[in-house]
């Protein structure tokens, strides 16, 4: 009898480890506050999925018109970089997007979508139901998870309209 219930004991630990591991990670939601003012923001990213150590990185924040806005990190360490050219993979076809430099409010400059890239890239996250949204730019290619990614702009949409 003891060694029956050790045995399954053992089979819970093993299948509860082996369900962990398995998880897949989906969006972030992080707040950030303003040091001056005190203003707390939300902010959504996701940056690529991999090992790798120069990860790309896309980020949503509020707009000024209450709005989402995207922005994009091509890779980790850039300089004097004022537009960067991306593709991402929409079902069977691909959208190509251009985001330039441009001021997120309390984030500084940033390379971001405009408005309208900013909705379609949305409906693309949206769309994928959290599978790997695939993006390639000039220096590389890698994807993105869209785990997450409604619930997330679903909160950030009622932060940002406040």
């Amino acid at each position: 009898m003891k060694r029956l219930i050790l045995a399954g004991a053992l089979f819970a630990a093993c299948t509860t480890t082996a369900i962990s591991e398995e998880m897949k990670e989906g969006w972030g939601l992080q707040f950030r506050q303003d040091t001056f003012d005190k203003t707390v923001l939300p902010l959504a990213m996701m940056p690529e999925s991999g090992d790798g150590f120069d990860k790309a990185l896309i980020a949503f924040a509020c707009a000024s018109s209450g709005d989402l806005v995207s922005f994009f990190q091509p890779e980790r360490f850039m300089m004097f970089t004022q537009s960067a050219k991306a593709t991402f993979r929409h079902g069977d076809g691909t959208v190509d997007f251009t985001f330039t430099v441009g001021e997120v409010p309390h984030f500084g400059k940033r390379l971001v979508a405009t408005p309208e890239d900013t909705g379609s890239i949305i409906q693309i996250f949206e769309a994928a139901g959290g599978a790997d949204v695939p993006f390639r730019t000039e220096k590389k290619q890698g994807v993105f998870t869209s785990v997450g990614s409604k619930q997330t702009f679903e909160i950030m949409r009622a932060l940002c309209g406040k």
